[in-house]
């Protein structure tokens, strides 16, 4: 799924090695994380200010006076002094160099471990530090250090998956990098759009003017000849329960307002339950339905899940 919506750069992991082993997705991400950082460190890592309390050989910024008396009472020539620096120990560095330990650890034996101790001698020496969730929530993003993002975010998932000192439980891979809804739908979209099919368009997020100014969009649309299809794709288990009355309102009014045949919503499973169309009361033009789709076929993503969803609108017969 990842990879047929773009999601998965695969550009950032070398494709040389792909043929020589077997790669799992985290080694992946450690490999992106990887490629990120050594990027930013010939780019140039940005320094910060911060404060430091230190002995100096020239006197600068506040004589801490008790402490300089208990520590230079020999060393005449040094100062102990709280003042600024200017340099690359600061919080982000911090949390980059975190993430790169533990890539260390867990990459031991790969041909990623190399690869990490070569990025790790790059990168500058700061302190270590302890790092949450809530590290990561209170983090301040501006212009300079805009650059860092897609290191901060793969950080933040090696970190809080894998760090020793995490006790508040463990955060999902793949929801800390994706929204699975979002990408539930762009990957329905992305099979929809790759049928070729005369007279066939297949838009998504086309929106509608609602009331006041807000607008309102279902995930999909398809329209062939004078027939239009609405799809709208949860990313849930329905399992034996039903769709919620919030749900079935919102397909309504997408009927309404695009005057659609069918409305579909569209829920991942492991069994396929072809979807039985029903119109809403007082208003036999349209219909909506539930459709749980087998997304897989084997051990494989199932393939033909653009054809099935055509099919159960009568616009393909995937046996022909």
């Amino acid at each position: 799924m990842l990879r047929v919506t773009r999601r998965l750069k695969v550009n950032k992991v070398g494709q040389a090695r792909v043929s020589k082993q077997q790669i799992h997705l985290l080694d992946i991400y450690f490999e992106w994380f990887l490629n990120e950082v050594e990027l930013l460190v010939r780019q140039g890592l940005v320094k910060k200010y911060r404060t430091k309390s230190d002995n100096v050989k020239a006197l600068k910024g506040k004589l801490e006076f008790a402490t300089h008396l208990n520590k230079n009472l020999i060393h005449k020539e040094r100062f102990y002094t709280t003042h600024q620096v200017y340099d690359y120990d600061h919080q982000i560095h911090q949390i980059l160099a975190l993430a790169l330990n533990i890539i260390s650890q867990f990459s031991a034996g790969t041909y990623l471990y190399s690869k990490c101790k070569r990025v790790q001698q790059e990168f500058p020496e700061v302190a270590p530090i302890a790092v949450n969730a809530a590290t990561f929530n209170k983090l301040v993003i501006n212009r300079k250090t805009k650059p860092y993002g897609t290191a901060l975010e793969i950080a933040r998932l090696i970190i809080l998956n894998f760090a020793p000192n995490i006790t508040s439980g463990k955060e999902n891979m793949l929801a800390l990098l994706f929204d699975m809804n979002s990408l539930w739908e762009e990957y329905v979209l992305a099979k929809l759009k790759s049928i070729n099919m005369e007279g066939l368009t297949v838009k998504g997020q086309e929106s509608n003017p609602f009331w006041n100014r807000i607008r309102i969009r279902p995930d999909i649309v398809l329209r062939k000849g004078d027939s239009t299809y609405v799809i709208d794709t949860k990313w849930k288990n329905l399992g034996i329960n039903k769709p919620s009355t919030d749900d079935l309102r919102q397909m309504y009014v997408y009927n309404e307002y695009w005057d659609s045949n069918k409305a579909l919503l569209l829920y991942p499973s492991l069994e396929t339950q072809k979807p039985d169309f029903i119109a809403f009361e007082g208003d036999a033009n349209h219909k909506c339905a539930v459709g749980c789709l087998n997304i897989l076929n084997g051990n494989s993503l199932n393939q033909k899940i653009g054809e099935e969803i055509l099919e159960w609108f009568g616009l393909y017969n995937i046996r022909q």
